[in-house]
């Protein structure tokens, strides 16, 4: 068999971290006379990876979050009805296209003699002590890595009355982000 491969592909992680790609993704027009009847596919192994290194030949090949940002190479191959084998390689980047989520604490009614109301300012952190009266946001991603940050954007408290309105955002291990005020 003549086995012809993609020479570049992209894979996407799911929403679970992994992503499972079909052998058949890799091929570009593999030919045979007497007719392919099979192909499988394996990942070289990937230094990025602890642990998760090169697989024996199946209909299907696996990658992780560990994978992201990174170029995996795999072995396309292709068997034809008389046995005979063929293979070629394909360079696969690995990408998290996936926004974290994140979801904000509830607005909170707040006495006008805490300690740390004169700490809050505009442009700045959210003191650690009103995120401990005060609770914050929490976020999750198909990958690990997700820091949540906060800034003060506005602040119009008079003892009594007023608003502080905070951003919280998420970002993932590829510096993507999602927000909730």
């Amino acid at each position: 068999p003549i086995a012809i491969c993609d020479e570049f592909t992209i894979v996407g992680i799911g929403s679970d971290g992994n992503a499972l790609v079909n052998a058949i993704t890799f091929d570009d027009g593999s030919t045979d006379n007497c007719g392919i009847t099979q192909m499988l596919v394996r990942r070289m192994d990937n230094p990025d990876c602890p642990g998760f290194d090169a697989t024996p030949f199946g209909p299907t090949v696996p990658f992780t979050c560990c994978d992201v940002n990174t170029t995996v190479m795999v072995e396309f191959q292709v068997i034809d009805a008389a046995g005979n084998v063929n293979s070629c390689m394909v360079e696969v980047e690995v990408q998290d296209k996936i926004n974290p989520s994140i979801v904000c604490a509830p607005n909170a009614d707040i006495d006008c003699t805490a300690d740390y109301l004169s700490d809050v300012i505009v442009g700045q952190p959210l003191p650690q002590s009103a995120i401990d009266a005060n609770g914050e946001a929490s976020a999750t991603d198909n990958c690990p890595g997700v820091e949540v940050t906060n800034s003060v954007i506005s602040n119009t408290v008079e003892c009594g009355a007023g608003t502080i309105t905070i951003v919280w955002t998420a970002t993932d291990a590829v510096n993507r982000t999602a927000s909730c005020i």
